[in-house]
């Protein structure tokens, strides 16, 4: 009987640990969008807030209104590209800074590419 109670209160103790830990998991969405330039000054922008994960995360959704996404580090380096958003899905990412942005599809003026990252 007794090591009847000491197993159960272990595994409660698991159990707890385990509510514990996904329970400190957080998630973060970067939103960034790219204009195409027009008329004479060709004022094209590039246009995201970057985002810095504290710990290592792993891109749970992507969308883009463009042709795929490109994601760049905190000092505007190219990381990666993904032309189907779907693939960016599972994509871990170190702890750093991150921006994206959308690639215009021919003739698009503007486009809009979201992540979402779980840490």
């Amino acid at each position: 009987m007794r090591k009847h109670k000491a197993a159960i209160f272990l595994a409660c103790m698991v159990i707890v640990a385990l509510a514990c830990t996904a329970a400190m998991a957080a998630t973060v969405t970067i939103t960034g969008q790219q204009t195409r330039g027009t008329g004479p000054l060709k004022n094209a922008k590039l246009e995201c807030t970057p985002v810095t994960l504290p710990s290592e995360g792993v891109i749970s959704a992507a969308s883009t209104t463009g042709d795929g996404f490109w994601i760049n580090d905190g000092y505007g380096n190219w990381i990666v590209s993904f032309y189907n958003p779907g693939d960016a899905k599972g994509y871990r990412l170190p702890a750093g800074t991150y921006s994206i942005y959308p690639n215009l599809k021919q003739g698009q003026q503007n486009a809009v590419a979201s992540i979402t990252i779980t840490y």
